[in-house]
């Protein structure tokens, strides 16, 4: 089946928190992977079914189509895709032609749902790319010249290097933003004897998290919760400077990943990408000081660039105007077509 050019074509990012589509007629919107789905089989699906989480209805039940980067249930990753797409194209849209980014560690399994699922959907062509190329695409950088970028998602943390077509290193580190989140309960809980839900603990932990303290001291936030003992509801206020007792093992660890990683390059690349940056992108990234911190303890360059999976999908849209290059992503199911 040819390249369809005069199609209309789209780009993914299939997140286990946040999906990314834009198209070609200029959409762009990013949307919670998340549905509800109640008794008579009817669905809600993102951002919109997210605002129930932890109070669904009884008649109700929360489906995650996508975990760890992995799909968990095919047929609700289909029913997503579909509802994601009539709101980007219209209802009754027609046959398209699809990019999807995908993690460097994505099993032939794993490429193989996401490809059928959108081509179940009225795909004719889908093509695949690594997640970590298309990063380094977005952010304009030179494409010959070595990029180190440190994807902080939902449910996995991994530091990629970037050289042309290909990711050199891939290193998928065992916690993530939802570890971060699961900590911030638990403080709660230890510190204060109240119990949060995970919704009010990502709000703390968006509002709060402060690599450096000592910078903002004096700002703090009230938690709300019920006691642990007289489950009655009570009130707390949290500082920075709490909140960075509760989360600063994972600072530290994400330093020593990253030194680790620069001990696996060559001495000069290591060197190069020191000097010219390190890039945190993903959700967990949105720390304060958090790049002054890992670059006080790695000695690099690290810089923080937010609304990046926005800038990847529209330079994933890109590809479609490049016939030659468009062939070497191919849609392959066991390996990535582009890397020689």
């Amino acid at each position: 089946m040819g390249i369809g050019f005069f199609s209309t074509q789209v780009a993914f990012d299939i997140g286990s928190k946040n999906t990314y589509l834009a198209t070609s007629t200029g959409f762009f919107g990013s949307e919670a992977t998340f549905l509800l789905k109640d008794d008579d089989g009817k669905y809600i699906f993102g951002n919109k079914a997210e605002l129930y989480a932890g109070k669904i209805p009884m008649e109700m039940s929360a489906i995650k189509p996508v975990k760890s980067d992995a799909v968990q249930d095919y047929d609700a990753l289909v029913t997503y895709v579909r509802m994601f797409l009539r709101k980007a194209l219209g209802v009754s849209f027609s046959s398209f032609d699809a990019i999807m980014t995908l993690p460097p560690n994505a099993t032939g399994v794993q490429k193989i749902a996401e490809i059928e699922a959108v081509k179940q959907v009225g795909a004719k062509n889908v093509y695949v790319a690594l997640r970590p190329v298309m990063i380094r695409d977005a952010l304009g950088v030179d494409k010959a010249a070595p990029v180190m970028i440190v994807d902080m998602g939902e449910d996995n943390f991994s530091i990629s290097v970037v050289q042309g077509g290909k990711v050199l290193i891939n290193r998928v580190l065992n916690f993530a933003g939802n570890n971060m989140r699961k900590s911030v309960v638990d403080f709660a809980r230890a510190n204060y004897g109240i119990v949060i839900g995970e919704a009010q603990a990502e709000m703390i932990k968006n509002k709060l998290a402060s690599a450096m303290p000592e910078a903002d001291a004096a700002a703090g936030d009230k938690i709300i919760g019920m006691t642990v003992d007289t489950k009655t509801r009570a009130e707390f206020l949290v500082t920075m400077r709490d909140l960075y007792a509760a989360l600063k093992d994972y600072y530290f660890r994400l330093s020593k990943e990253i030194l680790e990683v620069f001990k696996l390059l060559d001495r000069n690349v290591a060197a190069l990408l020191k000097n010219q940056a390190v890039y945190l992108v993903g959700g967990s990234s949105n720390v304060r000081y958090l790049p002054d911190f890992l670059s006080i303890n790695t000695g690099a360059n690290v810089m923080q660039v937010r609304d990046i999976k926005s800038l990847t999908c529209r330079a994933a849209l890109k590809v479609f105007n490049n016939k030659e290059a468009l062939k070497k992503y191919k849609n392959i199911r066991t390996e990535w077509g582009y890397i020689n």
